[in-house]
C-alpha cells in the first residue's frame, strides 16, 4: 500500500471481525507441540526422496475438492493422499525439525498466519502462501511499517497520522486474495469521480482517513465474488 497526502481497509463489520476471529483461532490452533514448523509447506528440493502417504480421518474436509481438513467431525470416513519429501539427512527413527527462524515476510516459511510490526516500505505489506498451481491460500503474513506515523486508537487520527485500523483492514483484504482497485475507475478510487479513495481496497490511504475501517459496497461485492459460498 502506498501513502497519499490527501486528508482523511474492509467495511461490513461481520466480515472484518470474522477474519480477525479466524486469525485468532489459527494462532491458537498451532500452539501445540512439536510446533507449527513441521507443517510448513515447502517445495521438494531436487534429488530428495518422496513418499506417498495415505490418510483416513473422521475430520470434515474444508471443501470437497481439497485435502484440507477442519476440526469438525465428518458424517463418514474421509480418505486422502499426500506427497511427503524425505530430507537428505534423514536418519531412520528420527524426526528432523527445522532450525531456521521463520520469516514473517515469507509466509511459506511458517505454518500459521500473523500480523507483525517491522520496518518495511509503504504503510504495510501482505504476503500469502498458496498451494502450488492453485488459488488456495495456506497462510499469510501482514507486516505493518513500524516506522510509520500510525494512530492506533478508535477515534480520529491527529495531524499527519495514518489510521492503523484502516491499514490493517486493507491488508486483511490482501490476505484474503484481493488486489487494489483501479485509481482510474470513477466508481471506486478516482477523486475526479467523487470517490476519494473511500473503498477499502483502493491503493492509497490519505492521512487522518478512517473510512477503510469498514467495507464499502464495492469491497463487499468483490469479496462475495471471490468467495461465492
Amino acid at each position: 500500500m502506498r501513502a497519499s497526502n490527501c486528508s482523511g481497509l474492509f467495511s461490513g463489520r461481520g466480515i472484518q471481525w470474522g477474519i480477525i476471529t479466524l486469525l485468532a483461532f489459527v494462532l491458537l490452533g498451532c500452539a501445540s507441540r512439536p510446533g507449527p514448523e513441521v507443517l510448513t509447506p515447502v517445495a521438494a528440493s531436487p534429488g530428495v526422496k518422496t513418499l506417498q502417504t495415505y490418510v483416513a480421518t473422521t475430520r470434515a474436509r474444508e471443501s470437497s475438492s481439497e485435502n484440507v481438513f477442519t476440526a469438525n467431525r465428518a458424517n463418514a470416513l474421509n480418505f486422502a493422499k499426500f506427497t511427503v519429501s524425505v530430507p537428505p539427512n534423514h536418519k531412520p527413527g528420527n524426526l528432523e525439525m527445522p532450525t531456521a527462524t521463520p520469516d514473517p515476510l515469507n509466509p511459506c516459511s511458517i505454518a500459521w498466519s500473523g500480523v507483525y510490526w517491522r520496518a518495511v516500505g509503504g504503510l504495510g505489506q501482505t504476503q500469502t502462501c498458496r498451494i502450488s498451481g492453485t488459488e488456495t491460500i495456506l497462510s499469510f503474513s501482514i507486516v505493518l511499517n513500524s516506522g510509520a506515523n500510525f494512530y492506533t486508537g478508535t477515534g480520529t487520527p491527529g495531524t499527519g497520522q495514518y489510521d492503523a485500523l484502516s491499514v490493517a483492514t486493507h491488508e486483511f483484504g490482501h490476505a484474503a486474495g484481493l488486489g487494489h482497485f483501479a485509481d482510474t475507475d470513477p466508481s471506486t478510487c478516482n477523486p475526479a469521480g467523487g470517490r476519494l479513495y473511500d473503498n477499502t481496497m483502493c491503493g492509497a490511504l490519505p492521512v487522518r482517513f478512517t473510512t477503510w475501517r469498514s467495507l464499502e459496497l464495492h469491497d463487499r461485492h468483490t469479496f462475495q465474488a471471490a468467495y461465492p459460498y
